[in-house]
């Protein structure tokens, strides 16, 4: 292992996680090259990066960030604004797992991947997944489906949503409103036509 290698290593034991730019700036090296050394770090095995979190030393520094370290916090501050935090689907499946106690009141898939400040595709297949499994249950929706916890014992009630009537931008055509028929109907033009094919009216 080279030098640069090594005070990545170094780096990141002392200050994990660290951020790209941090990196950029301790190293004094580019981008391309720190992803370039990144990648090459994570190939062997050496560092954990997680999209949105941060660069760790290993899983279970992310684990223990998580559990101990402030993440939970950092992951919900960051999905307030807008941010989504996307680790691996192992990650982001142990969050949407420790967020069921707390829904209280029917949410969709989108709902609680945000709540959990996850990718919302990965939360909807993970959410999915719980739900064929039996943990969790749903309303039989075909859009905007919502979740529930399975309460052993105590089946689920969903009220169903009422669907909000749009307005249709478009009105069907009636001949009786269209104002040049009907001047047309009743116009001299028209009766003469009709006189030469000896229809009146």
């Amino acid at each position: 292992m080279d030098a640069l290698k090594q005070r990545i290593i170094d780096f990141i034991k002392q200050n994990q996680p660290i951020n790209d730019q941090q990196a950029i700036c301790t190293f004094g090296i580019g981008k391309n090259r720190w992803r370039e050394e990144k990648n090459k770090l994570k190939r062997i095995g050496e560092i954990y990066p997680v999209c949105g979190a941060g660069t760790f030393l290993s899983k279970n520094a992310y684990d223990d960030w998580l559990e101990n370290g402030g993440g939970k916090e950092k992951v919900r501050a960051s999905q307030a604004k807008g941010g989504l935090v996307k680790g691996s689907n192992k990650d982001s499946k142990k969050l949407i797992i420790e967020y069921l106690p707390n829904i209280a009141t029917p949410m969709t898939s989108g709902a609680i991947s945000r709540a959990c400040g996850v990718n919302e595709k990965t939360g909807h297949n993970i959410i999915s997944a719980l739900a064929d499994i039996g943990l969790l249950e749903h309303d039989n929706a075909d859009y905007n489906r919502r979740y529930m916890p399975v309460k052993e014992g105590q089946p689920q009630v969903f009220v169903k949503q009422k669907a909000d009537k749009q307005k249709s931008l478009c009105k069907r055509y009636d001949p009786r409103n269209n104002v040049v028929v009907r001047d047309y109907m009743a116009s001299p033009a028209r009766q003469r036509l009709m006189a030469v094919y000896g229809r009146m009216g």
